[in-house]
């Protein structure tokens, strides 16, 4: 489900940030920040000289995403209520595989999912 998607999206945000530094951005290949894994530099020595990792660009495009998903959502729960109330039907109708038990939530990160972090810019700080 578009649920589940939006979890993995937010997990791998979280993990990206938690494990990613200078040396994964050596092993491959990550001089643009733009975290393509276009390289296998197997010369890198782990664990590399600690400096933060250019990976914020790619999780700020991943943040991105993640809102787009939890704003539609909203969006989509709210038309099957309104539709609901329209055809006065009291039973709130879950709708099967959409996982509507898990509740989203936008993180206080790349201000509130809506910003994204520009490779250059990156690099320059």
């Amino acid at each position: 489900s578009r649920r589940i998607v939006a979890v993995f999206l937010l997990m791998t945000i979280a993990d990206f940030s938690d494990q990613l530094f200078s040396f994964q951005d050596i092993l491959f290949d990550n001089s643009n920040g733009l975290l393509e894994f276009a390289g296998n530099n197997f010369q890198a020595l782990w664990p590399g000289d600690g400096k933060p990792g250019l990976w914020m660009t790619s999780t700020s495009k991943m943040a991105a995403v993640y809102r787009l998903i939890v704003r539609e959502e909203e969006i989509m729960m709210e038309e099957r209520k309104r539709d609901d109330e329209n055809n006065n039907i009291t039973n709130k109708n879950v709708v099967a595989g959409r996982d509507e038990e898990i509740e989203l939530v936008i993180p206080p990160v790349f201000d509130k999912c809506t910003s994204v972090l520009e490779a250059e810019k990156q690099i320059e700080a």
